[in-house]
């Protein structure tokens, strides 16, 4: 398996495992995003997928959605740590965007990968 095939298999697992928390949750909409997302995802893989410049592209617009949710989420709370979390995670995503400028497609793969696991310490810490 390459790197690109890897990070996209835990990326679908991602999805499906935020699928079930929201339907945990009764939010059937985000529930029904999430596993569109896991259904597209799985069909790059399966079928060969889209270029791994489109997938990281996809994974770079999907993270700033996340992103944007989480700072919502966290408001003005007084979570130091989270907030510092999501510094770290920003910081991952704005070098996965220059390096799949700069056409490092697998460091921006692992980047955006890093940065959406930030991003699932700061969801845990929030919960």
């Amino acid at each position: 398996m390459t790197l690109f095939t890897n990070a996209q298999q835990a990326i679908e697992e991602e999805a499906l495992e935020q699928a079930r928390q929201h339907l945990e949750r009764g939010e059937p909409a985000r529930t029904h995003q999430m596993l569109t997302a896991a259904r597209r995802l799985a069909g790059d893989t399966v079928g060969g997928g889209a270029p791994p410049q489109e997938a990281a592209q996809r994974q770079l617009e999907r993270f700033d959605a996340r992103l944007g949710v989480l700072r919502e989420r966290l408001g003005d709370a007084d979570n130091d740590q989270a907030r510092n979390l999501l510094a770290r995670a920003a910081e991952h995503r704005t070098r996965a965007g220059e390096a799949l400028s700069a056409g490092e497609t697998e460091e921006a793969l692992r980047r955006i990968r890093a940065g959406h696991d930030i991003l699932n310490q700061v969801e845990s810490m929030m919960r």
